[in-house]
């Protein structure tokens, strides 16, 4: 009796690991992956069409600054990254599962094709480490800080993407 019982229990404890495993695969992602998935479509479609590639251009830094700013509830500063051969083109606002995403663009003079974003969306409180990804052919470097999400999106190696991360971070938190 004890041997059936036990072979019982066991096939009990298998099949419920197969549920569970099945529900755990079936789970959305959570927010920062489809936040990656979605920046990634955003700025292969938009990187192309190079003329309308922003909704409102770098002349207007200041109403960016504060239409952006009010809808991520933060003072928002545009980083300076001309010492990284990137000017400012302008900025999009995106959303994703409801939630605004700023995008601030930027361009190398001979590639403007191949732009570099940076996106900020809200978090959870708490930090988040640097981390990669690839997704459209498009490297993509995310972090979290102080209840916002960053991601820097473009066609640029992962070295450069990890320095410019590293450099705009305290930039970001002080604006």
């Amino acid at each position: 009796m004890v041997p059936i019982a036990a072979s019982i229990f066991a096939a009990a404890i298998f099949a419920g690991g197969i549920m569970l495993g099945g529900l755990m695969s079936n789970r959305p992602p959570d927010f920062s992956e489809r936040l990656l998935d979605e920046v990634a479509e955003y700025h292969v479609v938009y990187a192309r069409d190079t003329e309308h590639q922003v909704e409102v251009p770098a002349q207007q830094v200041r109403h960016i600054e504060t239409w952006l700013g009010g809808h991520l509830y933060r003072s928002l500063h545009v980083p300076d990254l001309s010492d990284r051969g990137l000017s400012f083109k302008g900025a999009r606002l995106l959303v994703v599962e409801g939630q605004p995403v700023a995008q601030l663009l930027y361009v190398r003079p001979d590639q403007p094709q191949n732009p570099l974003a940076l996106c900020i969306s809200f978090a959870a409180p708490g930090e988040s480490p640097l981390r990669f990804e690839t997704r459209e052919r498009l490297n993509l470097a995310l972090w979290g800080r102080k209840g916002y999400t960053y991601v820097l999106v473009g066609w640029e190696g992962k070295a450069f993407l990890s320095t410019l991360a590293s450099e705009v971070m305290s930039d970001l938190d002080n604006s």
